[in-house]
């Protein structure tokens, strides 16, 4: 597989005719590409897609070809001849030498409506909108088959009878970029609301998203109205005619045509917002729905009366003999021990207040028949416990 080095490639409107086309019985010859031309060979067949991209300084994606892609042949569109429209431009997967041209703009917009301009040229007429246009700069043309990849770099020039600013020109390239996603935006809108109203729901809400979605004539909102919702397609038809018209001349965007911008992107967001929530409440309504006929299962159906009366029955099902400390003393007795240790003993609570440990020793004595008390059945254990007890107040034994 071998790419070979594009030449230079110059940003050019290389068709500014305004009327219809010549007539196919008229001598005409070919213009030069309108594009960056790209030749590459293949020795062999290619087992898998071959895709040709195209890199931008930073290395973001600005355009994707692919063999993959479908190619259909021109054909008529409405009053469009066949012949008047440009192929798809689709790498070829096949051994030989093949050429492909980028045009210099990005991908198209997802537009709900494209078509070919009066303008046409024979056989070479691209459908509209295109992308934004490509900036003047360095680019990457990278080339894979397989396991092989092969890049090239090219150079893009601005016509040069055009002395429009490099500052000029950007702006011009992230308004175009910000419009071509909006208009993706409300096409995915349009995409979704069609779905949801083919799937069913009430009566309510097909009218809602019926409103939302808006007539196909579509009403022409007067500039400097306010950006209040507005049906997708009447804000989807506003947002092509702006990006083509930013798009028609290599200048920057006007102060009008950027204020149009920020309305249709204000009037966007908010309609984007009103079909979020109409998409809300078609599920709450399903949600609504599906609890009463769904079983209310478990604790989580009961009240808080009831819950914290089978938890407080909890402990009382364990029967005392299966209690880990009740069938074992010696493990009980292990437990307290370490759990004092590991305080220590100015913090222990009958170490700082001396008071509250006469009171529980008092209390707890009382609550203590005499019989089962331990000392009066053990009188050792108390004259022992007494004699340890003087030892540690410091005392001697003659005091």
């Amino acid at each position: 597989m071998h790419l070979f080095a594009p030449r230079q490639a110059t940003r050019v409107r290389w068709n500014t005719n305004t009327d219809t086309p010549l007539p196919p019985d008229e001598p005409t010859g070919l213009n030069p590409p309108d594009g960056a031309t790209i030749d590459y060979w293949l020795k062999s067949p290619a087992a898998g897609p071959v895709v040709l991209e195209i890199l931008d300084a930073k290395g973001d994606l600005v355009r994707r070809y692919s063999s993959a892609d479908r190619r259909e042949p021109p054909r008529d569109d409405g009053n469009v001849p066949r012949y008047w429209i440009r192929p798809a431009q689709v790498p070829s997967a096949e051994a030989g030498l093949h050429r492909l041209v980028w045009d210099l703009h990005y991908a198209p917009p997802a537009a709900q409506e494209s078509g070919y301009p009066i303008s046409a040229t024979p056989l070479n007429t691209p459908k509209e909108p295109r992308g934004p246009w490509a900036l003047p700069g360095r680019y990457t043309v990278q080339l894979r088959a397989g396991s092989q990849t092969r890049t090239q770099p090219l150079d893009v020039r601005m016509d040069p009878r055009v002395k429009t600013p490099p500052g000029a020109l950007r702006e011009q390239f992230a308004l175009s970029v910000q419009l071509s996603g909006a208009i993706g935006e409300v096409s995915a809108g349009l995409d979704e609301l069609r779905a949801r109203r083919k799937a069913g729901s009430t009566a309510v809400v097909d009218r809602q998203l019926a409103e939302l979605e808006g007539s196909s004539a579509g009403g022409r909102r007067r500039h400097g109205a306010k950006a209040d919702p507005a049906p997708f397609r009447e804000v989807a038809a506003q947002l092509s005619e702006l990006f083509q018209l930013v798009q028609a001349a290599d200048a920057a965007p006007t102060p009008q045509t950027k204020r149009a911008a920020m309305r249709l992107l204000g009037v966007l967001m908010a309609t984007q917002r009103l079909r979020i929530f109409a998409a809300k409440e078609k599920e709450e309504r399903a949600m609504a729905e599906n609890k009463g006929t769904e079983s209310n299962r478990g604790t989580a159906a009961m009240d808080e009366e009831k819950r914290r009366e089978i938890a407080s029955k909890g402990g009382h099902s364990v029967p005392n003999e299966k209690r880990s400390f009740s069938r074992n003393p010696e493990l009980a007795s292990e437990a307290g021990r370490k759990g004092g240790e590991s305080v220590p003993p100015e913090k222990r609570p009958f170490a700082q207040h001396p008071e509250l440990a006469s009171e529980a020793g008092r209390k707890g004595g009382k609550s203590v028949p005499p019989e089962k008390r331990p000392f009066a059945r053990n009188p050792e254990l108390a004259s022992e416990a007494g004699r340890k007890g003087g030892e540690s107040r410091g005392g001697s034994k003659d005091e």
